[in-house]
């Protein structure tokens, strides 16, 4: 299914529609949108920014995140991803999950699953997706019953990570970490310098955050940079200048990190996105 088609079946999407929408599929050139429903997105592979409810975030590989009904939000740089997308109404939500207190907290938790989570909720997405595509006797209790599996394991994973609640350590250390790195990712950042921040030691903010998001501090920031400079470059703006806005002092430094993360030039991936 094509983004186009995606974005339409979205919009027609009402919170009263019975069924379950699933998608796998990269997201290259989602703008600004909401939907009536929730959205279940699990990351299948690569990284993109996602915004937010004005909210810049890097999404990588293993993160799994439900959107409420009416958030607005996009992709950026999602060339270099790809995602499940599921669509719900919350009447599809199970009686005994719908006042579950994560459903109520704000914002709702981005969970970074290991392998064996992500085995499960890859095979309960492969299972919807195959029950929508040949729709066998009973096909729409099995996809109800599925969807629910699916909303236990994001439950349980954030109850496991300690996501939500007063004492929530995501909301301790990493996510004024990401905001901070939203902020001034143009800027010079050392981790000690990140951690000092905080008020953390280093090899604390790094533990945490690894622990909530898969990767270390450091990393992130390189991959929110490239993302934001793979905007860039599909607006024609140089790599040389897009290196300096997003923080990259050195345009040989600067090539030689994105074509790690994504296997070709700066160059090269500008000459893609204008042919």
């Amino acid at each position: 299914m094509n983004v186009m088609t995606w974005a339409s079946l979205c919009r027609d999407y009402h919170p009263g529609d019975p069924q379950v929408l699933v998608m796998s599929a990269n997201h290259a050139g989602v703008s600004l949108h909401s939907h009536e429903v929730y959205e279940m997105v699990y990351v299948r592979s690569g990284f993109c920014l996602h915004e937010c409810d004005d909210q810049m975030t890097l999404l990588t590989e293993g993160d799994f995140f439900l959107i409420r009904p009416g958030q607005s939000h996009r992709y950026l740089g999602s060339r270099a991803v790809e995602l499940y997308n599921c669509l719900f109404g919350e009447g599809c939500v199970p009686a005994r999950l719908r006042s579950h207190p994560l459903l109520a907290a704000s914002p709702l938790p981005r969970a970074h699953l290991d392998l064996s989570e992500r085995k499960a909720v890859t095979r309960l997405l492969e299972r919807i997706l195959a029950e929508l595509e040949s729709r066998p006797t009973a096909w729409e209790t099995s996809v109800e019953s599925l969807l629910g599996q699916l909303l236990c394991e994001y439950v349980r994973v954030s109850e496991r990570r300690g996501l939500y609640g007063d004492t929530a350590l995501y909301a301790g250390y990493v996510t004024p970490t990401l905001a901070y790195i939203d902020r001034m990712y143009d800027q010079e950042i050392t981790m000690s310098g990140l951690a000092r921040e905080m008020g953390v030691s280093p090899d604390y903010l790094t533990r945490q955050f690894k622990l909530m998001a898969g990767i270390t501090p450091l990393t992130y920031l390189r991959r929110f940079r490239i993302a934001r400079a793979m905007e860039l470059l599909g607006q024609g703006i140089s790599a040389s200048e897009a290196a300096q806005r997003v923080g990259f002092h050195s345009l040989s430094h600067f090539s030689r990190e994105f074509k790690r993360e994504l296997g070709i030039s700066p160059t090269q991936f500008k000459q893609q996105e204008h042919t």
